[in-house]
């Protein structure tokens, strides 16, 4: 199903499925009462489900992308010169998110719960225009298209624009939450590119832009 979907055929009673996912380990042993007990691990915690499923049915594996806006915490600071733009990439945690459906296919699935890295901390934001829970995160600022290590991670294109009369310092940006949706670019998990500019009438402007087309190859 692809890099980022997955489906799994739920073990029988007596059997253990070991997977890797998203950073998690995954362990599904069906229990011969019905039912299937699920323990997840991401290296340094873990948690256990225990899942009433119908027979021979499927679970779902989706990464995603978080479901509250994010805070990116900048490695590096950004000065941004007057009527000038820039354009790189930052990293996200990609989330885990679980479903049940029946047929191989994973036909019909319901998403009933999300594994989030602890690296995806939440917390509560007053300032910016911003008042609710947010996804903190820290990224480098990328100049180049470059894949995160494993699968763990996806990048968000930005395109920076100062429309400004000063020099712009950023040390971190927040980005309006992204949307669930991730795709397949070049090999990389991505979500959909956003466009923020400063100007002195307006403030803050962020909108998403288009996907980016995926290029045929020629015969």
């Amino acid at each position: 199903m692809g890099l980022l979907q997955r489906a799994v055929a739920l073990p029988r009673a007596g059997e253990v499925v070991t997977l890797e996912r998203g950073g998690w380990q995954l362990v599904l042993e069906g229990a011969r009462g019905g039912g299937v007990a699920l323990l997840a691990h991401d290296g340094r915690r873990g948690e256990r489900l225990v899942l009433g499923t119908p027979a021979e049915g499927t679970l779902a594996l989706a990464l995603v992308a978080p479901l509250l806006p994010l805070r990116v915490r900048l490695r590096e600071r950004l000065a941004l010169m007057p009527g000038t733009r820039l354009r790189g990439y930052v990293r996200a945690p990609l989330v885990l998110l679980l479903g049940c459906g029946a047929g191989d296919n994973g036909a019909a699935n319901h998403a009933f719960y999300e594994l989030r890295p602890a690296s995806l901390r939440t917390a509560w934001c007053e300032d910016n225009g911003v008042h609710g829970y947010v996804h903190v995160v820290e990224s480098p600022f990328l100049l180049e298209h470059r894949a995160p290590r494993g699968e763990a991670e996806f990048l968000v294109p930005l395109f920076l624009h100062n429309d400004l009369d000063r020099p712009l310092l950023l040390d971190e940006v927040s980005l309006a939450a992204l949307g669930r949706e991730v795709r397949e670019v070049r090999g990389c998990p991505t979500a959909m590119p956003r466009r923020l500019r400063w100007s002195r009438q307006e403030g803050l402007l962020q909108q998403a832009r288009a996907w980016p087309a995926t290029r045929r190859r020629t015969q």
